[in-house]
């Protein structure tokens, strides 16, 4: 890895079933490792990774905690600036684009991604626009998505959850 194909600060992420492969963020796509960062490889991602090329500390790629098949990478939902998050099924060896949420456009960088421990095709989006959606779930690899904080089309959380910015995310694995 070189110092500017990435982000000055990058996220990494580890399959819990492979210890030795691990993932980083970088430049033209995810950097990805079977050896514990010994030997790095770019899996390329072409379509809607960066905008005008510039991969920002936004951009995450995580692992799923269900199964470590399954990689999800991306710095955005904002297709028409060249944003879309990814999916791989094959541990990160191939990406391909998951679609946007339909009832509002995001077009932001994402604050976070989490995976669910136990249902594999479960992820998390996470946002920290003012008065827009801050939680999505997908539960079938990125065809479609749900606002969990309730924003909807509306400015204000039709269930309470505060407009403030989220981070990160769990799920309890034993009361999801």
């Amino acid at each position: 890895i070189t110092q500017d194909d990435g982000p000055f600060i990058t996220k990494l992420s580890a399959s819990k079933e492979n210890p030795d492969l691990i993932f980083a963020v970088g430049g033209l796509g995810i950097y990805r490792s079977t050896n514990f960062g010994s030997i790095w490889l770019n899996r390329k991602i072409n379509t809607n990774w960066a905008v005008d090329n510039t991969v920002t500390s936004s951009h995450r790629v995580e692992v799923s905690q269900a199964n470590g098949n399954i990689v999800w990478a991306g710095g955005g939902m904002a297709k028409e600036f060249g944003l879309q998050m990814q999916v791989s099924v094959d541990e990160g060896l191939t990406f391909k684009t998951v679609s946007e949420y339909s009832l509002v456009a995001m077009n932001a960088y994402i604050s976070g991604l989490s995976t669910h421990p136990n249902e594999d095709s479960t992820a998390y989006v996470l946002f920290s626009l003012s008065s827009y959606p801050k939680v999505l779930r997908t539960k079938n690899l990125g065809k479609s998505w749900e606002d969990l904080s309730g924003f909807g089309t509306d400015k204000v959380s039709s269930n309470g959850f505060p407009d403030v910015i989220v981070y990160t995310l769990l799920v309890h694995p034993e009361d999801t």
